[in-house]
């Protein structure tokens, strides 16, 4: 029995196993802009007591950088509303401000691997206003227990790759 009881533990902690965002291999090969660009991750998953929001927007600036884009990078923290949210990207007095809210974005890996995702990308003028949008919603099945953390890492960049192709938010980043 206490064999099996040491099991189930051990498979719920490969279940509730944390990803690290800081080395994504993120792409974002359509992505262009004239002038700099604030970006942030607003993480509203209410589970979420130490989010990884930072780590994702290092990683979307890294990949920003690599393309030629100068960025400016913005704090939010898990508990400041969408308001106060937007007034912070606007407080970088950037061209354009690039806001990510993450609304779902985990791995469940009990049996198989699933990604749940609910993420929108909202680009700003320096007055606030929205040019663009785009949001991803859906679970993908990543496989069984063969799907370790390099396949997690991949499905995580292609779904900010994706978000961020969307035309309309490559023509308002120009």
């Amino acid at each position: 029995m206490r064999i099996i009881v040491a099991l189930a533990l051990a498979l719920l902690a490969g279940a509730c196993a944390s990803q690290s965002y800081s080395e994504l291999p993120i792409g974002l090969q359509s992505v262009a802009s004239s002038g700099n660009v604030a970006i942030a991750v607003h993480d509203i998953r209410p589970y979420i007591a130490v989010p990884p929001s930072i780590e994702m927007r290092d990683s979307l600036i890294k990949a920003l950088k690599a393309r030629g884009v100068a960025t400016v990078p913005v704090a939010i923290a898990v508990t400041d509303s969408p308001i106060a949210a937007r007034e912070k990207l606007l407080d970088a007095k950037a061209r354009r401000s690039v806001l990510v809210t993450l609304r779902e974005w985990k791995t469940d890996t009990l049996m198989r691997t699933d990604f749940l995702f609910d993420v929108t990308v909202s680009v700003l003028n320096e007055r606030g206003g929205e040019l663009a949008t785009n949001t991803l919603r859906g679970t993908d099945a990543l496989g069984y227990s063969q799907a370790g953390g390099d396949t997690i890492t991949q499905a995580t960049a292609a779904k900010l790759d994706k978000l961020f192709a969307d035309p309309l938010i490559v023509g308002a980043l120009r």
